[in-house]
C-alpha cells in the first residue's frame, strides 16, 4: 500500500505493531520539543483516529498483549495509556521522572516496564508498573546508562534490559534483583520461543546463545568480521537469523552448535 505519511520534516521515532497485526502505531516529532502519536489501519494505511498530541518527543510505544491498550512514553517522562478502540486516553499519565526510552509489557499484561534515561535525575534504569493498580512495583532496576530496549522472558518472571554501554543485563522481575552483571559489548537479540535461552549480538561480530535462567554462555552461533546488530529466532526456535553492520544477513541452525 501507500506510505503512512507524517508531516513534512517530522521524524518517526517509534513504531509498534498490534498483536493481531490489524493496526500499528507511530510516534513522530519535528525538530523542536513536541510530538504526537498516530494509530494506523494496517490494511488500508489510513489513520484510525485523529493524531494524539504530546508535549514532547514520543520515543517509546508498546501494545499490551490483548491489543486493547497502547502505551506511549515521551521525553517529558510521562507514560500515557490509550484505548485502541476509541483513541481516547485512559486515566492520568504515569510519571516516570525521566525521559522514557522504551516500553514493554509482560506476556500476561500485568506489568508495564519503562526503560529510562539519566538526563534529569542521573538515575537510569527500568521502572516496573502494576497495570491493574497503576502503581510502581518496587524500586528502580538501576543502570549506569540509558536503557534502550526491554524484552520479557516468556514466563514474565525475568527480563533483558539493553543500555547504551552497549551492554545487556538479565533481571529477576519477581525479586527485582539482577541475575547477571552487565554483559558488556553485548545487546539482547531475543528469547528463544520456549523461554529457556536468549541471543546476544556483539561488537566483535559474535551471536551468542545464553541460558535464560542464569545468563551463562551456551554457544557461539555465528561469527563475522562486522558488528552483529540484531538477531531473532524463527517461531519454532529451530532457526536463527542475524544482521550485521556490513549489510549481510546470516542464518544458523542452533542445534548444530
Amino acid at each position: 500500500g501507500r506510505p503512512a505519511s507524517h508531516y513534512p520534516g517530522w521524524k518517526v521515532g517509534a513504531v509498534a505493531l498490534s498483536p493481531d497485526g490489524r493496526c500499528f502505531a507511530t510516534g513522530s516529532h519535528p525538530l523542536y520539543p513536541t510530538g504526537e502519536l498516530r494509530v494506523w489501519d494496517s490494511i488500508t494505511g489510513r489513520l484510525r483516529f485523529p493524531p494524539m498530541p504530546h508535549t514532547n518527543y514520543v520515543k517509546a510505544l508498546a501494545f499490551e498483549p490483548g491489543g486493547k491498550v497502547l502505551a506511549s512514553g515521551d521525553f517529558n517522562g510521562l507514560v500515557r495509556l490509550w484505548d485502541t478502540s476509541t483513541g481516547r486516553e485512559i486515566g492520568r499519565p504515569l510519571p516516570q521522572g525521566e525521559i522514557v526510552m522504551c516500553l514493554a509489557y509482560s506476556p500476561d499484561g500485568t506489568i508495564l516496564a519503562a526503560g529510562l534515561a539519566n538526563d534529569h535525575t542521573g538515575k537510569a534504569g527500568v521502572k516496573l508498573w502494576d497495570t491493574r493498580t497503576r502503581q510502581p512495583i518496587g524500586e528502580l532496576l538501576p543502570s549506569t546508562r540509558r536503557v534502550t530496549r526491554i524484552e520479557f522472558r516468556r514466563d514474565g518472571r525475568a527480563l533483558l534490559a539493553d543500555d547504551e554501554g552497549p551492554a545487556t543485563r538479565l533481571w529477576d522481575v519477581t525479586r527485582r534483583q539482577a541475575i547477571t552483571e552487565p554483559m558488556n559489548d553485548e545487546l539482547a537479540g531475543a528469547f528463544r520461543p520456549d523461554g529457556r535461552a536468549f541471543l546476544t549480538v556483539g561488537g566483535d561480530g559474535t551471536v551468542k546463545l545464553r541460558d535464560a535462567a542464569t545468563g551463562a554462555f551456551l554457544a557461539s552461533l555465528l561469527t563475522a568480521s562486522s558488528r552483529a546488530t540484531c538477531a531473532a529466532f524463527r517461531g519454532d526456535g529451530d532457526l536463527v537469523v542475524a544482521g550485521f553492520d556490513d549489510g549481510t544477513v546470516r542464518l544458523c541452525d542452533p542445534d548444530r552448535k
